[in-house]
């Protein structure tokens, strides 16, 4: 990889913005083919979305689309932004667990007090593991910097409230996933703005949106062969 840094160097070509383009299209790719063997496996296997309250939809539907996106974005970070796994080492622990749970509940329909473990299992890998937390308020309510230990139990409650709020939006077609585009582009700029020791995160945000834009491409699909839609945490 550095022998290839250095050839695109040499010609005055930016391995960051390679690294962009490459990992949007791959991501996208990798999504886009992978979601009709899921959805054939979904139907063959009766791992289907019944119709509820919470759906939007009239029919079964495919409910295994987190995973095409979680094989995707597992492969394209290992490729293009291999850095985030020593600067966050726990944190693909937990969307691992988080996928775990996902599938286990679209199967069996796990207890809420169960998933809410694991949630809490997730968020203290993230948290304490990772030390990605909410360090201080900047002022707000008279608050700066925040003592470690109320750092922790507010990051904590932070996260499962973002998973669970999350969780609440996934029963209309586009909107979970539309919302999840629009987040990781926001963040992306953020992180583009921070300088180049962010550029792994920039290109994080970038995977998860061709991830994302390829799924919503069956998610809102008027034909019923091809719809699928993703799994819950």
């Amino acid at each position: 990889m550095k022998n290839f840094e250095l050839f695109l160097y040499n010609y005055g070509i930016s391995i960051f913005y390679v690294k962009i383009g490459l990992s949007f299209l791959f991501s996208f790719l990798i999504t886009f083919f992978s979601i009709p063997t899921i959805t054939k496996i979904s139907r063959r296997k009766n791992l289907m979305d019944e119709p509820g309250i919470r759906s939007s939809h009239i029919r079964k539907i495919p409910n295994l689309g987190g995973i095409a996106i979680f094989y995707s974005i597992g492969i394209c970070i290992s490729i293009f932004a291999y850095e985030l796994f020593d600067l966050y080492k726990f944190l693909f622990a937990s969307l691992i667990v988080l996928l775990y749970v996902g599938v286990m509940d679209d199967i069996v329909v796990m207890r809420a007090y169960k998933k809410l473990v694991a949630q809490i299992v997730v968020s203290l890998f993230i948290v304490i593991g990772s030390d990605i937390r909410i360090r201080s308020l900047f002022g707000l309510f008279g608050v700066n910097e925040i003592n470690y230990f109320i750092s922790i139990v507010i990051s904590i409650i932070t996260f499962i409230i973002l998973i669970n709020a999350f969780n609440l939006i996934d029963g209309i077609d586009g909107l979970a996933g539309g919302y999840s585009v629009v987040c990781s582009a926001l963040f992306g700029i953020s992180y583009y703005r921070l300088g180049e020791y962010n550029y792994p995160l920039v290109i994080l945000s970038v995977i998860i949106i061709g991830s994302v834009l390829a799924f919503l491409y069956y998610n809102l699909s008027n034909y019923r062969a091809v719809k699928i839609q993703a799994l819950c945490f």
